[in-house]
C-alpha cells in the first residue's frame, strides 16, 4: 500500500469554525474492494481518483494532535443524484453527490478526534461517484459554533436579552441545569 501523501494547507472556514491547517488524504492510496478502480488524471490531486463503481474504499489517517475536525471529500457524481456512506472508526453518516464536477463537500463538521490512526471510508450505497481526496481540518475549540452575541428576534424585551446574555456569557465555560415543577410544590417536596 502506498504511504499517505499529507499535504498541510492553510484553510478557511466552512460552515463551522476558523480551520487552522488541513491534512490532505489522497483517494488513490485506499484499499479498494468490489469493483472500485484507481484512475489516472494529470488534473486531479495527486494525478489520480478513485472510480468507486459499485464498490468502497478504506483508509488509515494519522491525526497530528487532538481536537476538533471539519472532514470534507473532494469528489463528482457520475451522473445524477448518489447517495454514499462515509464511515470514520466504525461510524457512519450518509451524503449526497448530484453534481458532475469535482467540489469540496464537508461531511462531517466539528468531530473530535484523539491523535494517532483513524480509518476512514466510503461504503457504497449508490455507489458511482469520483473521489479524489479526503481532507481533515483541524478547527480551533472555541471557534467550534458561530454563536450570536444578541438575540435574534427583533426587538426582544430587556428580560429576554439578560436570559441571553447569561447564556451567552456561560457556553462552553458551565453546566446550567434545573427543575420544573407541574404543581407548586408537589415535586419539590418528592425530589427532596
Amino acid at each position: 500500500m502506498n504511504l499517505l501523501k499529507i499535504v498541510i494547507t492553510i484553510g478557511i472556514v466552512i460552515g463551522i469554525g476558523t480551520q487552522t491547517s488541513a491534512q490532505r488524504f489522497e483517494a488513490e492510496d485506499a484499499t479498494l474492494s468490489g469493483d472500485a478502480i484507481t484512475s489516472a488524471n494529470a488534473a486531479r490531486s495527486g494525478g489520480a481518483y478513485v472510480q468507486l463503481k459499485g464498490g468502497a474504499l478504506t483508509m488509515p489517517v494519522n491525526i497530528d494532535e487532538e481536537a476538533y475536525y471539519n472532514i470534507s471529500i473532494n469528489a463528482a457524481s457520475t451522473g445524477g443524484k448518489k447517495i454514499n456512506g462515509f464511515v470514520i472508526n466504525g461510524s457512519s453518516v450518509d451524503f449526497t453527490l448530484d453534481q458532475t464536477s469535482y467540489n469540496d463537500i464537508t461531511l462531517v463538521f466539528g468531530l473530535k478526534l484523539k491523535k494517532g490512526e483513524h480509518q476512514i471510508g466510503i461504503k457504497n450505497s449508490w455507489g458511482w461517484i469520483n473521489i479524489d481526496y479526503f481532507e481533515l481540518s483541524k478547527v480551533e475549540q472555541g471557534e467550534r459554533f458561530k454563536i450570536n452575541k444578541s438575540v435574534v428576534t427583533p426587538n426582544a424585551t430587556p428580560q429576554a436579552q439578560k436570559l441571553y446574555d447569561f447564556l451567552y456569557d456561560n457556553y462552553g465555560e458551565k453546566i446550567i441545569s434545573g427543575v420544573m415543577t407541574h404543581r407548586s410544590m408537589d415535586e419539590i417536596l418528592w425530589l427532596q
